[in-house]
C-alpha cells in the first residue's frame, strides 16, 4: 500500500469496538458482499481489522482501504450472528470517519449527498431524468453516471375507499417525508397518509428534510449531526412523529427517541380500527435489513400488520441483502444487480414484491419480473370501509 506522509489520529474507543471481534468467520456466509466478491478484505472480520489498524495508527487509509469500508452495504447481517457481540455498525461508522479524514468521498458519493442534504435539489433532478428518460437519453444518464428513475410506484387496483375525516380530538401525528420522499416516493406518503387516516390519525406532512443517515454511513458524521440538528428545528418540539421508509427509522430514532416511531409500528398498534379487503393476488415479502437489525422489532411489527389482511398473508423471501444498501445501488449498480438477482433466484415463486424500504424496494423492482412496491401502497389497496363495532384503542 501506497502511505501517505502522516499516520492518522488514534481513537481508543473505536479500537477497542473493533477490538472485541475474534475473528471466528461465523459472519462470512452471512455477508453479502463477501459473498459475491470471496474477498476477505470484503467480509466483516477483513474490516473490521482494518478499522482496528486505522484506529490505533498503525494504517493509512489508501485506495485499497478505501475500496473495502466504502463497500460495505450496512446490512447489519453480521451482526445478529456475532458470538462477540461486536457493535459492527460503530466499527464500521467510525471506520469510513477516519477514512474520509484522509481522503473526501468518491465523486457519485458527494453528488448523492449533496442532492440529498436538500430536497429540493432531489425534487428538480429527478424531474430532469423523468425527462430525459422520456426522450429516451439513457445513454446520456449513464455517461454521466446518472441513475435511472423508472415509473413511480403504482397502487394496487381497485377502487380504495377514502378514509372518514378524523374526530376533532383525533391525536395528531406528524408524517416526516424524509429527503427522498417527495422526489421519489409520492405513492408511499400517500398511503401512509390513507391507513393513518383511517386509523384515526390527524396526519400532517412534515418538513422535507434528511436526518443524516446516509452522511453518517459515508464517514460524514458533522454533517449527519448538523442535518439532524436542521430537522429537529424544523417540528414542532414534543409532536408525534412517524415515517414511512425503514432505512431512516434507526436514525430518527436516536434523534427524536419515542417521539419517533415507524408507520408499521403506529398502524399496528391501531389495527382494530382498520378493516381489509382478502388478498386477491399472491406477493412476496421482501423484510429489509434495515427492519431486521437491533432486535427486529420493526420486522415482526411489518408481519404482524400485514397478517391483519385476510387470506393467506404474502410469502416471504429469504433472510438477505438485496445489494441496495443506502447509496451502493448508486455507486456500483451492477453489483447490486448481481446481489439483489442472487437472493430472487433462491425464491422463484411468482407475485409482486412488497417491502418497507424505498431503496429496496426501487432495486428489488429492476430485477422482479412482476415489479415491487410500498407494503403501504400494497395495504392502502386493500382497505375497505370501516365496518361497525369499530373499538376505539388508546394512541401508540
Amino acid at each position: 500500500m501506497s502511505e501517505p506522509a502522516a499516520l492518522p489520529a488514534r481513537d481508543a474507543d473505536l479500537a477497542a469496538k473493533a477490538s472485541a471481534c475474534v475473528a471466528c468467520g461465523l459472519c462470512l456466509p452471512h455477508c453479502p458482499t463477501y459473498a459475491e466478491s470471496r474477498s476477505e478484505a470484503r467480509s466483516p472480520r477483513g474490516r473490521i481489522l482494518l478499522v482496528q489498524q486505522l484506529a490505533q495508527g498503525r494504517l493509512t487509509a489508501d485506495a485499497s482501504v478505501a475500496a473495502a469500508l466504502d463497500s460495505c452495504l450496512h446490512c447489519r447481517r453480521c451482526e445478529s450472528v456475532c458470538p462477540a457481540a461486536v457493535d459492527y455498525a460503530a466499527v464500521i461508522d467510525g471506520g469510513l470517519a477516519h477514512l474520509r479524514a484522509a481522503q473526501p468521498p468518491d465523486p457519485r458519493t458527494r453528488q448523492l449527498l449533496w442532492l440529498l442534504a436538500r430536497p429540493w435539489r432531489l425534487r428538480w433532478a429527478v424531474a430532469l431524468l423523468r425527462l430525459a428518460e422520456r426522450l429516451r437519453l439513457d445513454g446520456w444518464l449513464r455517461r454521466f453516471g446518472l441513475p435511472r428513475i423508472g415509473a413511480r410506484h403504482a397502487v394496487a387496483a381497485g377502487a380504495t375507499p377514502v378514509a372518514a375525516p378524523p374526530a376533532a380530538d383525533a391525536p395528531e401525528l406528524w408524517l416526516l417525508p424524509g429527503c427522498t420522499g417527495r422526489a421519489l416516493d409520492r405513492d408511499t406518503l400517500a398511503a401512509a397518509t390513507q391507513l393513518l387516516t383511517a386509523a384515526g390519525y390527524r396526519v400532517r406532512l412534515g418538513p422535507a428534510r434528511c436526518c443524516g443517515a446516509l452522511h453518517r454511513h459515508s464517514g460524514l458524521p458533522a454533517q449527519a449531526d448538523a442535518l439532524a440538528a436542521e430537522l429537529q428545528a424544523a417540528v414542532p418540539a414534543g409532536a408525534a412523529l412517524t415515517s414511512v421508509n425503514s432505512g431512516c427509522s434507526a436514525e430518527l430514532d436516536a434523534i427524536f427517541g419515542a417521539r419517533h416511531i415507524d408507520v408499521h409500528q403506529r398502524l399496528l398498534a391501531r389495527s382494530d380500527r382498520l378493516r381489509f379487503r382478502p388478498w386477491t393476488r399472491a406477493s412476496r415479502l421482501h423484510l429489509p435489513c434495515s427492519a431486521r437489525a437491533g432486535d427486529g422489532a420493526l420486522a415482526r411489527a411489518v408481519q404482524q400488520l400485514l397478517a391483519q389482511v385476510p387470506g393467506p398473508a404474502p410469502s416471504a423471501l429469504p433472510p438477505g441483502c438485496c445489494g441496495a444498501g443506502g447509496r451502493q445501488s448508486h455507486l456500483d449498480p451492477a453489483r447490486a444487480g448481481r446481489i439483489s438477482a442472487a437472493l430472487l433466484a433462491s425464491a422463484p415463486a411468482a407475485g409482486p414484491i412488497l417491502s418497507c424500504n424505498l431503496g429496496c424496494t426501487r432495486q428489488l423492482a429492476t430485477q422482479a419480473d412482476a415489479g415491487a412496491h410500498s407494503i403501504l401502497v400494497a395495504l392502502a389497496g386493500q382497505l375497505a370501509p370501516a365496518g361497525p363495532g369499530s373499538q376505539e384503542k388508546d394512541d401508540a
